[in-house]
């Protein structure tokens, strides 16, 4: 068993690895800044360095937001495919949209203004918020949501932990 689970272990760590490592044509955010400034990004070129960008991400792009930068979503949709978001980085959406075609992965804590969700009642009248599309959100991760009303404009705002992932 302990042989099987090493084998496991030896095979699976590279591939993690190669699943978050950034790759060319990624996006980073260099600065605080506005999502569709390409002065707000970096981008990763053939060789592995990251070169201050000229445009902002599209549907393409992977975009990492880097801790401690806040960049905000300043037109009405804007699209990348996988978006990170790192710790103490912040994604301002407000009443636009950010359409991400791939996953969301968040590094510590997630901060969301405004995502693709419905609203359920669960057991004992606790709020479920059920996000579409594919998240990776993992038990224990905090989640700060701002601007998140139902139709009965019951407002979610606040922090939030993690209890149960499908």
């Amino acid at each position: 068993m302990k042989k099987n689970l090493l084998l496991f272990a030896i095979f699976l760590l590279p591939l993690i690895g190669m699943a978050q490592t950034a790759v060319t044509g990624d996006y980073r955010s260099l600065t605080t800044g506005n999502w569709s400034s390409g002065s707000t990004w970096q981008v990763r070129d053939g060789s592995g360095n990251w070169t201050t960008a000229s445009t902002a991400p599209t549907s393409s792009n992977n975009v990492y937001i880097q801790s401690g930068h806040t960049v905000t979503v300043d037109v009405a949709t804007a699209d990348c495919n996988n978006l990170h978001l790192n710790a103490l980085g912040v994604l301002s959406i407000g009443s636009n949209t950010l359409q991400v075609s791939g996953k969301l992965r968040s590094y510590n804590s997630y901060i969301i203004t405004k995502v693709d969700w419905t609203y359920t009642t669960g057991p004992s009248g606790t709020a479920v918020v059920t996000f579409t599309g594919t998240k990776t959100f993992t038990v224990g991760n905090s989640i700060t949501v701002n601007g998140l009303t139902n139709s009965s404009n019951t407002f979610f705002n606040g922090t939030y932990t993690v209890t149960a992932s499908t």
